[in-house]
């Protein structure tokens, strides 16, 4: 057995030639320069990829562009962003963290600087001077700043307005301090003194399209110095809310992007995106891009729930909705009828049960996950 072995390890020595290591190095080295003009940032390791089968892709800047499309703002029905009201206005100009530099670049977030370009504003050195038309200029000062947390999926400010444009007069200045606040739809409506009818299915129709939407809300402060606003607790700066409006964005494919998945899957690599928005936005590009072809169903928290193990299946148009106990054994047979999009509360809900295992496996929508659950 042994002169066996020995005879089949010399046959197999033998007919693989020695040149063949040299070969796949001029090979990956070949690849490497052809790539070199994509600037790859971890071109060294195009020879680690042959053992892989799964691709997982976040939303923004990989599948989508980057530069967001502003549509405009949605109070009930679509308007430009220049005919808003007065109070959306104000709430656009104080609920954003954009830095004016000296050359006059403008930097922040893309998304606000999107709703900068859109509404004609100037911002100066201060990064808090705003002119509206040749003749109403307004300055705003951040007393008071909570930068954007993902975790609260919201952001505010608490900004003093001066300019005739802030009563609406034509001469003469007037000071306004208002709270400015801007996130997630979801998150705003629990912190709105009324909410609005049709709420939920206004902003929920504009994400089954693919937009990205932002909730607005604001209210009215006296006046306070610094030192007092600075000891106010955000809880109390966040209430009772007046809603402000909706604003919507278009996130365009890449040209590349339906080609590119399309070749992954053809080469039986399984594609998952990865992302923090909305998940009716998300199954909206999964679909577009073809990473899934069946109804989805999404796994998430309740409308009004009591906690976060307050969990749901529901279809993207909620025709179907079905509580679901995270810790009970998991339903196998909705893989055979469904593809599944899960968010980041019903993940943590999840992880450790028996089913974690085969939900992972039949997952194809991550949405709604921290930057941390990413990793």
């Amino acid at each position: 057995k042994s002169k066996l072995l020995l005879d089949c390890v010399l046959i197999i020595t033998s007919v693989v030639p020695p040149e063949l290591p040299m070969e796949l190095s001029l090979a990956v080295s070949a690849s490497l320069v052809a790539l070199s003009k994509y600037a790859l940032p971890y071109s060294f390791r195009i020879p680690f990829t042959g053992p892989v089968d799964v691709c997982c892709f976040d939303k923004t800047g990989n599948i989508t562009a980057e530069n967001l499309v502003l549509e405009g703002k949605n109070p009930i029905a679509l308007v430009n962003v220049r005919e808003v009201s007065r109070e959306t206005t104000l709430c656009l100009a104080g609920a954003h963290a954009l830095v004016g530099l000296d050359d006059g670049t403008i930097v922040g977030d893309p998304m606000e600087k999107t709703t900068l370009e859109n509404m004609d504003w100037g911002v100066g050195k201060s990064a808090f001077e705003f002119q509206f038309g040749p003749h109403n200029k307004m300055s705003s000062t951040i007393r008071r700043q909570f930068q954007f947390s993902f975790a609260l999926k919201r952001m505010c400010t608490v900004p003093t307005f001066q300019g005739p444009l802030v009563i609406g007069g034509t001469g003469g200045n007037a000071n306004r301090t208002l709270v400015a606040v801007k996130g997630a739809p979801e998150t705003i409506k629990g912190m709105l003194g009324v909410v609005p009818s049709r709420y939920d299915e206004i902003y929920k129709g504009y994400t089954r399209e693919g937009s990205r939407v932002l909730a607005l809300a604001c209210k009215e402060m006296e006046f306070m110095n610094s030192e007092k606003i600075n000891k106010l607790a955000r809880d109390a700066i966040e209430s009772n809310l007046t809603f402000a409006g909706f604003l919507v964005f278009h996130c365009p494919l890449k040209a590349d992007a339906v080609d590119t998945l399309k070749m992954l899957a053809d080469s039986s690599h399984r594609c998952i995106m990865i992302t923090g928005d909305n998940p009716l936005t998300a199954v909206h590009v999964v679909k577009t891009v073809e990473i899934v072809d069946r109804e989805v169903f999404i796994s998430d928290l309740k409308e009004n729930p009591c906690n976060e193990r307050d969990l749901t299946w529901r279809t993207v148009d909620e025709r179907k909705v079905i509580p679901v106990d995270p810790s009970a054994p998991l339903d196998l047979t909705l893989f055979d009828e469904y593809d599944i999009c899960i968010t980041g509360t019903a993940m943590k809900q999840y992880e450790n049960t028996p089913g974690w295992k085969n939900l992972v496996q039949n997952t194809w929508v991550y949405a709604r996950v921290s930057p941390a659950q990413k990793e």
